[in-house]
């Protein structure tokens, strides 16, 4: 069919008068007497029919008017894949080797070209027609059988390709339908379970510690100039509610409401979507994106800090009220503070085996190595006051002032460590 249309005008004829009717376009034939022999396709809508003012890169001179094209010639019509991602499942985060196991369907719509499968296009699947159904050949090609037995019809499906998975496997068969036959709009949807690497997955701040989990998915395979997937003419995008038919609250993805992922909490509406350049490719080439959808999540650190670190605090302000016992006829202040130390070395060792084991420091460590720190600073400064009153004669009464300067300081860097771990509790509220 022939097409005469504007060279400045995206509008479709849909193939017919019916068609460019419904969607209230007028279109004018003897604008530029170009004939199109790829049709335009649903997407080209987006942008209205609009004429536009052009301007020279080297007499920067306004163009009133398009220029006149003679000759037969091809217009570049841009097509688009359409993503729709949906969680069911976030798995255990693994912070040492920064993965983490995921469950999730992703659904791709796509228009197919109307001028590939001019023949056997319309199949019937009323009262009376035989069964038909469409069956993946690989990842690239699915055909309508019928009986599941003869090849109907062979249409392209988009490659999916997950980029940071480690390793994956499909759940059941994906599936592919036609969503308008009218349209030429296709759907293909399948299940995936992976373990997905994550990049900069750090625990400098556990256990307050927040992650983006980061989901990403392209079409890699079939992107150069002239392939099937020509990265040019098709632009990945987002589904919209024309392609979800209300089967999803929000039409390009969502997560479900029952995930819950261990040790971890996130705000319910945190899952993004956004398209980024990938980094695959040649280097002379344009860049492709991919989609990565990303769920921030953050620490559930109750137990640390309604267990561990008030009994910590509490720990160091004993040792602080040890300082006066240092002539004391029984025990003495640097043997009390001596049995908190190994207390909380005993505490310490239990502690570390629930912390991540990573080749840094975190946060807990800190707060832990800090306060063993201080016990011991304590203990010396005790021995000090001991030695100066026994060896050089000193006086017991100045020496209080000595105890009472270093238990300012040890009781006001008790409240820095207490103030410094606590400012990051509540950075994102549980609503898991």
């Amino acid at each position: 069919m022939q097409r005469s249309s504007s060279f400045f005008w995206q509008a479709d004829d849909a193939s017919s008068q019916g068609d460019s009717e419904s969607l209230g376009l007028d279109f004018d034939d003897t604008a530029t007497g170009l004939e199109y022999e790829t049709p335009l396709s649903e997407t080209s809508f987006l942008i209205p029919p609009r004429i536009v003012n052009y301007e020279t890169p080297q007499s920067r001179t306004i163009i009133k008017k398009p220029p006149i094209l003679t000759g037969r010639q091809v217009a570049v019509v841009q097509s688009s894949i359409r993503f729709q991602v949906v969680v069911w499942y976030v798995g255990e985060v693994d912070v040492r080797c920064g993965t983490v196991p995921m469950r999730f369907r992703v659904t791709l719509f796509w228009n197919e070209e109307k001028e590939k499968n001019r023949a056997n296009n319309k199949v019937s699947n009323g009262n009376g027609s035989k069964p038909f159904t469409w069956t993946m050949e690989g990842r690239q090609k699915a055909s309508l059988k019928e009986m599941a037995i003869s090849t109907i019809r062979q249409i392209d499906v988009p490659p999916l390709s997950i980029l940071n998975a480690v390793s994956y496997e499909e759940i059941g068969q994906p599936e592919v339908s036609v969503v308008s036959e009218r349209r030429k709009q296709m759907r293909w949807s399948c299940m995936y379970s992976a373990v997905l690497m994550q990049d900069n997955m750090r625990v400098d701040n556990f256990p307050h510690d927040q992650h983006d989990l980061v989901l990403k998915v392209g079409i890699l395979a079939h992107r150069n100039p002239g392939k099937t997937w020509d990265r040019d003419k098709w632009v990945l995008q987002l589904a919209t509610e024309k392609d979800s038919h209300g089967s999803t609250r929000v039409p390009y993805g969502l997560l479900v409401d029952q995930v819950s992922i261990p040790g971890f909490h996130y705000k319910k509406d945190s899952l993004s979507f956004r398209f980024i350049p990938t980094r695959f490719g040649s280097v002379n080439q344009r860049a492709d994106t991919c989609l990565e959808v990303k769920l921030t999540v953050f620490r559930d650190s109750g137990h640390y800090d309604k267990n561990i670190m008030p009994l910590m605090i509490l720990l160091n302000i004993v040792a602080i009220t040890c300082l006066p016992r240092h002539f004391s006829p029984n025990t003495g202040s640097t043997e009390l503070m001596l049995s908190i130390a190994f207390v909380e070395i005993g505490f310490r060792l239990f502690i570390d085996g629930r912390l991540p084991s990573v080749g840094y420091q975190i946060k807990m460590q800190q707060i832990l190595n800090r306060c063993f720190w201080l016990l011991m600073l304590l203990a010396i400064e005790s021995n000090m006051v001991y030695i100066l009153v026994t060896f050089f004669k000193w006086k017991r009464e100045p020496t209080i002032w000595i105890d009472v300067f270093a238990g300012a300081l040890a009781l006001a860097y008790t409240i820095y460590m207490f103030i410094w771990y606590y400012k990051d509790v509540g950075i994102g509220p549980y609503e898991n």
